[in-house]
């Protein structure tokens, strides 16, 4: 142990120094003085056990083992970096050493570190979980949404809070009314107990007793190491705390009190302990050595690792003519799909709120999965959306396809840190380490006067992020087809279902079949405008299409199904064909989908156009209660055959 702390001790006096130079692109945030905690804990676990870090990751990463060379150049930026370069220090990543992430974002890598012990749980290995984090995480939503979380489900993580006294500048002291951390777990029914930081050997005991009961079934553990950083909050940081204050924990060196104690026991010498320091010296320069030499990443880099593509997959989509006599509504084909996947997959497992009993999830879509699958892959959560994700996440990252379902879109804004910040993220910034198999579901659109916080459509928001993957079917075959590819795929996915279609029936084929992310699909032929939408817009549109056949205008109806990535080819053929068209979505119209839509056909098709791009949407309004002013602002199938007959009377 002493090794380890003082190879970080050096390693960071070393990135101090080349920081002070100019030579590292970005501040790190220094671990010295916490030494004895991220090695006390680390010693007691395995390669293949997890821990989640934070934007003071080096210790964590150093000693759990990651490779000294790589971590370097990892703070260089160079492509031989531990995170290929696209980390820096506040995301490290390493699959080898069990590290899922560090992050720069407060508290947000304990649900991921809960997620990885509900994976080891659901695949019976006795695998353990760590998150470590600071005391500027106690008083956020994920501390204790996690730590609730897994006292219920009884999971292998232990939960190590770095109390250093300080949140960044803040005194832990001016913002929580208890100071005693450990003292929480008691309101989870969990063991807690405060630690000695600075006395690797206290943690090491500590952490030993822990992560032997998580490997025991025994739950999980609130560890508190009291402890303090000797620099300021990142390298650079003018110091607000008093030299009185800072004096007296320097006599509490922790590097400094192991070695008294391994010569006073007579384990090693002086002369010994210096030998060691000689040979970490050299470690650390030939590191400095390699991180120099090593190439940065290509420009192209920057563009790959943004998706995980699997090159082996099988996505192909039934003929038409497979569809089959059977008829049964979304809300049944999801359900299908679901039951489905369970049975092909025994890593697939669904979590949300209902699922006890026969309910099956807010909308009953996952109606008897429990009874089939069993409370341990089919499960109630509470109602922590931004833990559920990512739980989901961490899940992912460790060998689970988890499905999480989230009651409405509105409520995923509460998750929205782990869907954009991790989730979408994960494969890239750890230089492509990582799959994220993970299947968010939730219900989306305007339904029987559920007004402002039921009703919203919000998936321009997740389209605008790169990293994940946004599908949205309008029929009962689509549904099925779609969700089973999602499910399949190895990267985040927003599966959103249109509350109002759940009843929808339609043809669905029984055999096992997927459709491609990414397809789009023409759901009527025409030639003289083309409607492009998803969702309930592609009923409005049909109806839009079945009345101006008549007159003898066909309406071309193309029906893209997944938003991100979006089938660019079909719209674009449609529009060289038609020359005309209207982008029609149930979302807001500022910014809304169709707005990108309409500037790609903008700047890849405009010489075909023989008129104005129009777009039938909801108005910038926020969904009333009332039934009339509900109807009032609703996109239908008025409303776009007005803007199909303007289009059609502009232009060429």
């Amino acid at each position: 142990m002493y090794t380890s702390m003082m190879r970080i001790r050096k390693f960071e006096e070393k990135i101090i120094s080349f920081y002070t130079l100019g030579k590292l692109a970005s501040f790190p945030h220094a671990y010295i003085g916490e030494e004895a905690v991220g090695v006390g804990v680390t010693a007691n676990l395995r390669d293949d056990d997890w821990i989640t870090s934070t934007h003071r990751a080096e210790g964590h990463v150093l000693a759990k083992g990651s490779d000294t060379n790589r971590v370097m150049a990892e703070l260089f930026g160079k492509a031989t970096g531990i995170s290929s370069g696209k980390g820096g220090s506040m995301h490290f990543g390493d699959k080898s050493k069990g590290l899922l992430g560090a992050t720069g974002i407060v508290s947000s890598g304990i649900p991921i570190a809960t997620g990885a012990g509900l994976s080891s749980q659901v695949r019976h290995t006795d695998q353990v979980a760590v998150s470590f984090f600071g005391d500027g995480a106690v008083p956020s939503g994920a501390f204790h949404e996690s730590i609730n979380l897994a006292a219920t489900w009884n999971l292998p993580v232990i939960f190590v809070c770095e109390n250093n006294l300080y949140s960044t500048w803040t005194p832990f002291s001016s913002v929580s009314k208890n100071t005693e951390v450990a003292s929480r777990a008691a309101g989870y029914s969990i063991p807690g107990v405060a630690v000695d930081g600075m006395d690797v050997l206290a943690m090491y005991n500590a952490a030993n007793e822990a992560v032997t009961r998580a490997r025991n079934g025994g739950g999980p553990t609130l560890i508190e190491a009291k402890t303090y950083r000797f620099g300021g909050h990142y390298i650079g940081d003018p110091d607000i705390r008093t030299k009185e204050e800072k004096a007296e924990w320097l006599k509490r060196d922790p590097i400094k009190m192991l070695a008294d104690h391994i010569v006073g026991a007579g384990v090693a010498t002086q002369d010994e302990l210096k030998a060691i320091d000689q040979k970490l010296e050299a470690e650390i320069s030939s590191a400095v050595e390699f991180a120099e030499k090593s190439p940065f990443p290509a420009e192209s880099d920057a563009l790959k690792d943004i998706y995980y593509e699997n090159p082996n997959a099988d996505w192909t989509e039934p003929a038409k003519s497979e569809l089959g006599s059977r008829v049964i509504s979304m809300r049944e084909a999801i359900n299908e799909a679901m039951r489905e996947e369970l049975t092909r997959d025994p890593t697939t497992i669904i979590y949300g709120q209902g699922y006890m009993g026969k309910r099956g999830g807010p909308f009953q879509v996952g109606k008897g999965l429990q009874d089939l699958y069993g409370k341990e892959r089919v499960r109630d959560a509470p109602i922590s959306e931004l833990t559920l994700v990512g739980v989901g996440l961490g899940a992912a990252m460790t060998g689970l396809r988890p499905i999480v379902e989230i009651q409405f879109v509105d409520f995923t804004t509460l998750a929205s840190d782990q869907i954009v910040n991790h989730a979408a993220k994960a494969h890239y910034m750890f230089g492509g380490q990582y799959k994220v198999p993970l299947t968010i579901r939730t219900a989306t659109g305007a339904e029987g006067s559920s007004a402002a916080h039921h009703s919203q459509s919000l998936e321009a928001w997740y389209m605008h992020i790169p990293g994940l993957k946004v599908v949205i079917p309008s029929t009962p075959y689509d549904a099925k087809g779609l969700l089973k590819a999602t499910i399949r795929n190895d990267n985040p996915t927003l599966f959103l279902e249109t509350k109002s279609l759940y009843p929808l029936k339609g043809p669905v084929p029984e055999k096992d079949y997927t459709i491609p992310l990414g397809k789009a699909d023409i759901k009527h032929e025409g030639r003289d405008v083309t409607i492009v939408t998803w969702g309930k817009m592609v009923h409005e549109s049909l109806k839009v299409a079945q009345r101006l056949e008549a007159e003898g205008i066909g309406v071309e109806v193309v029906d893209v199904r997944t938003l991100s990535p979006l089938d660019k080819r079909t719209i674009i053929e449609s529009v060289k064909k038609t020359g005309r068209v209207v982008v029609a979505h149930e979302e807001n119209k500022t910014a809304g989908a169709g707005a990108e839509i309409s500037a790609i056909i903008s700047e890849e098709a405009f010489s075909y156009l023989k008129g104005p791009i129009m777009r039938v949407a909801t108005p910038d309004a926020i969904f009333p209660y009332s039934p009339p002013l509900e109807k009032f602002i609703f996109p239908n199938d008025t409303k776009i055959e007005a803007a199909v007959r303007a289009v059609l009377a502009s232009g060429k």
